[in-house]
């Protein structure tokens, strides 16, 4: 079993020289977005917009929706021979 580690993501401002650099195990994008729109709306004094609670909605969302698919075939998977 292997752990999985998307990486560092960094989100940069230049003209106000901000940068933000979000480390997470997380394979989804969501966490990343989520925290750093978070920190970038605190610094620049935005109210709360609810990023995280959006993105968590979201990927409930997605999970829901990728439930109800049917798998693929093992046609679709592998290519003839």
């Amino acid at each position: 079993m292997g752990l999985s580690y998307s990486g560092p993501k960094a989100l940069m401002i230049p003209d106000i020289q901000l940068g933000i650099v979000v480390l997470t195990n997380q394979e989804s994008s969501g966490a990343f977005f989520a925290i750093g729109h978070q920190i970038e709306d605190r610094y620049l004094g935005v109210p709360d917009s609810g990023w995280i609670e959006g993105y968590r909605k979201l990927g409930e969302k997605r999970r829901a929706d990728a439930e109800e698919r049917p798998p693929l075939s093992q046609e679709w998977i592998r290519p003839p021979r």
